[in-house]
């Protein structure tokens, strides 16, 4: 084991390796090709500690290379944060090109920042995409990439003028707004107007504690490239059968929407979604590590198959036919022993199938099947269900 008190003034003491000078040092990270030194940083600047920028202010070709990936993701929580931030804009107005992400998580904040912000952005983006500058790792991504394509906020309601004000500088394909539950918000016809301008580009669209009604549906149902639908907050408790009937069975929604999440749902008021709209409960069945399903399964199996590639140009057919609403029901019975999923027997003359797997792709934020007691009354004491899923393949 080493002396630690060791001195190397002592006469036993080894000579001192020599350094070389400063300009012999050599960064074996220089000799990579400068997109492979790109990923090297952008995994250095993912790491959470407050010392991963430290790798900027090596020298300028770090600095050149990590830039963009510095800016790709802008998060500020607070109304400081947003202030400094546009003092970085106003000074560095050329790093808004950068940006491919923007988090504005406080939920009061100086509007005035927040619209210079906006038309910073706005204006150096356009101009990038317009002069056809490379801005990001993938030159040839095209308009797509020269944009913010994911914006998430937390604005509260009551300031929807501004907010509107706000969100036209933008275009986003994914697009978040969790307003405070003091401030619940009925997105009429004025906010689904303006959301309608981006129905060329928006793919992706999360919302939470908003009312959640017809008028909002139809609203969706005029977009042709949504294919995630969040709906998040205490208005779910009340929400209705028709709402979600409009987006999965008319407009473009029928034939685009492929991913729907309800979060928030009572677990009666869930049970009572799935007997209406004849919802598939997704389980882990076809999840790795599963165990292999019972051949009594197999045949409940192919006929969802055979349901599905027969409906598979109308997304929401397979979840209306008269077989899979009596195997929900009964689904819903087994799972949650609920006395409004009676099945009715004497609809189908096979409505006698036990135990069916969920026609759905498995996920893994799907909600656990309660095989044993325990689980089961873990369940029912939470009341509240991560999710309803809606998945037509």
């Amino acid at each position: 084991m080493p002396n630690l008190g060791h001195r190397f003034d002592s006469p036993g003491a080894t000579e001192p390796i020599p350094l070389r000078h400063s300009a012999q040092v050599c960064f074996p990270l220089t000799s990579l090709p400068p997109e492979l030194q790109s990923l090297v940083l952008r995994h250095a600047l993912e790491s959470t500690e407050p010392s991963s920028l430290n790798v900027l202010v090596v020298c300028k070709t770090f600095l050149q290379l990590g830039l963009p990936h510095l800016y790709r993701r802008v998060t500020l929580a607070s109304r400081h944060s947003l202030s400094c931030f546009v003092r970085t804009l106003k000074q560095q107005p050329q790093h808004a090109r950068y940006i491919r992400a923007l988090e504005v998580y406080s939920a009061r904040l100086h509007w005035n920042d927040a619209v210079t912000m906006a038309r910073i952005i706005d204006r150096v983006q356009s101009q990038s995409h317009d002069d056809h500058t490379v801005s990001d790792e993938s030159p040839a991504a095209g308009a797509a990439s020269a944009k913010v394509s994911v914006l998430r906020v937390r604005f509260p309601a009551s300031e929807i003028v501004e907010a509107l004000d706000f969100f036209q500088h933008f275009s986003p394909t994914s697009f978040e707004w969790i307003t405070q539950p003091c401030w619940l918000l009925r997105p009429g016809e004025v906010f689904m107007r303006f959301l309608n301008q981006w129905s060329t580009t928006l793919q992706s669209l999360t919302l939470g504690n908003f009312e959640y009604d017809e008028t909002f549906a139809r609203g969706l149902c005029r977009m042709p490239h949504l294919r995630e639908l969040k709906l998040l907050g205490s208005c779910n408790k009340m929400l209705s059968p028709q709402t979600l009937r409009i987006l999965l069975a008319s407009g473009q929604t029928r034939h685009t929407l492929r991913w729907l999440y309800i979060g928030d749902c009572p677990l009666r008021r869930r049970s009572r979604l799935e007997l209406d709209l004849g919802t598939a409960i997704p389980t882990y069945e076809h999840g790795e590590g599963a165990q292999k399903i019972p051949s009594s399964r197999q045949q409940v199996q192919r006929h969802h198959q055979s349901h599905q590639t027969k409906f598979e140009t109308t997304a929401g057919c397979v979840k209306f036919c008269p077989r899979c609403r009596i195997l929900a029901r009964e689904r819903v019975m087994e799972r949650y022993g609920s006395r409004d999923a009676a099945t009715d027997e004497a609809v189908m003359p096979h409505a006698n199938v036990q135990h069916s797997t969920a026609d759905t792709r498995p996920s893994t934020s799907a909600p656990s099947d309660p095989t044993n007691a325990d689980d089961h009354a873990r369940l029912l004491r939470r009341r509240v269900m991560e999710s309803l899923r809606w998945l037509p393949h």
